[in-house]
């Protein structure tokens, strides 16, 4: 998510959102064995197809295989690996989304069905909503389906391709603090009308911008979108934990914009500049600051 947080829960509903790399993989193996195995947080673990489990990813696996039917699918077993994650824990990159997409496409090719990212999207959408409880705007399935850089609307259900304009250039800086989004969509952020606006001004004040294709007017929206997502973290101080305070602190202190990605909580950072050497230098010494600067912090954000 590059802007559009929170706001894109309200009508319309606009956001801008990225691709960030292969998050998940999914492959369809001809075989005797009907089984799913699964690569993910440092386990890889495995059962029959009829048995899956419906807890976490397994939960998003199964609805995927119940949506395209794996009684219809030829003999064989489903491989899921998942990269989006570091020593156990989430990164916040869309894993559920992008594990829920994966299985759906590998199936579907299984089945010799050849199925356009809108179909795709749409039925993501529907499987993803429902194991979030009904909660979640979509957009991440949104942009998982479709790929590059988006403008999502929620009320229309629409997806915008965006080219990436030149010289800007961005990385995703781990916190070290995993966030659950349906917790954050649990929290509420009732009476954030005055946050809510500054987000969805922002947000389309970046998409403007990213339509001018200027990199320091990017840049300038960028940081435009994160002061308003601190307006609302004012009001609920979760959102802003010190892991993500200590991260967006690293990347402006090398000359960097920093974005906090989605619902916030934790997860990801994204760092932005204008300058390619600048960006590899933000992510060359963030693991040596994330280690020793981070242990002690996080023992006071992670009990919630």
């Amino acid at each position: 998510m590059l802007a559009g947080e929170y706001a894109v829960l309200f009508e319309p509903g606009r956001c801008v959102a990225v691709a960030v790399g292969e998050v998940a993989s999914a492959r369809w193996s001809a075989g005797p064995t009907p089984t799913l195995t699964l690569d993910a947080y440092d386990t890889v673990r495995s059962w029959p197809l009829s048995a899956i489990p419906s807890d976490q990813l397994m939960g998003f696996i199964g609805a995927a295989l119940a949506a395209v039917g794996h009684g219809r699918l030829p003999p064989g077993a489903l491989h899921v690996r998942v990269n989006g994650q570091l020593g156990g824990r989430k990164f916040g990159l869309g894993s559920s989304a992008a594990t829920t997409i994966a299985v759906l496409r590998a199936t579907l090719i299984a089945r010799g069905k050849a199925t356009p990212p809108a179909q795709i999207m749409a039925l993501a959408h529907k499987i993803h909503h429902a194991q979030q409880g009904g909660r979640g705007s979509g957009y991440d399935v949104a942009t998982i389906a479709h790929g590059g850089c988006v403008a999502y609307e929620r009320a229309s259900a629409t997806v915008h391709q965006l080219p990436w304009p030149d010289g800007v250039f961005g990385a995703a800086l781990y916190t070290g603090t995993p966030s659950s989004t349906v917790a954050a969509l649990r929290r509420g952020i009732d009476g954030a009308t005055l946050g809510i606006a500054a987000i969805a001004a922002a947000s389309d004040g970046l998409l403007a911008a990213w339509h001018g294709g200027v990199a320091s007017q990017i840049l300038a929206a960028l940081a435009t979108c994160e002061a308003a997502f601190d307006t609302l973290a004012a009001d609920h101080p979760w959102m802003a934990p010190k892991s993500l305070q200590l991260t967006r602190t690293h990347i402006r202190r090398h000359g960097g914009v920093a974005r906090t990605s989605g619902a916030g909580g934790g997860d990801c950072v994204l760092a932005w500049t204008d300058d390619r050497d600048r960006r590899d230098a933000i992510v060359a010494a963030w693991p040596d600051v994330c280690v020793a600067r981070l242990p002690e912090d996080l023992a006071a954000v992670e009990a919630p």
